[in-house]
């Protein structure tokens, strides 16, 4: 499955370098389950959340925390959400920023390791002005 970039805008929102590392290793995953509270979740692969958000410390401010699966140092470190509302933002920007995803319906493939919350939501207009700090980070 080849990328197919329609718009040059487009082209603006992925990180450059990211066009032959997609086409060989396919979209990034995008893991959607349900956490142990029964919650909708969503997590995907660190290095595909740090280039849509920019770093942990923005993707934590954007929604009042994070969820981290695996060891810190690892390459195999997954980061995400959980919340309905959350998990849908989480996957929109991560669209915007990356293009296609793959959607699987299971927990990630490594063990949850913490959490962490703010202690603080958001208000949509703040959301917003934050979202376009992520479109200018390419």
């Amino acid at each position: 499955m080849g990328w197919n970039v329609i718009s040059p805008l487009f082209l603006g929102k992925i990180p450059a370098g990211i066009h032959a590392l997609r086409q060989a290793e396919g979209p990034p995953k995008v893991y959607v389950f349900r956490n142990w509270q029964g919650a909708v979740s969503i997590a995907a692969a660190g290095e595909h959340v740090i280039q849509a958000f920019g770093s942990v410390a923005a993707l934590s401010h954007y929604f009042g925390g994070h969820m981290t699966f695996g060891r810190l140092v690892s390459s195999n470190k997954f980061l995400g959400v959980w919340g309905n509302r959350n998990a849908s933002r989480f996957r929109r920007i991560l669209h915007t920023r990356l293009g296609e995803l793959e959607i699987i319906h299971a927990k990630p493939p490594s063990r949850h390791a913490g959490s962490s919350l703010t202690g603080r939501r958001l208000t949509a207009a703040e959301r917003r002005d934050l979202e376009r700090t992520f479109a200018g980070n390419t």
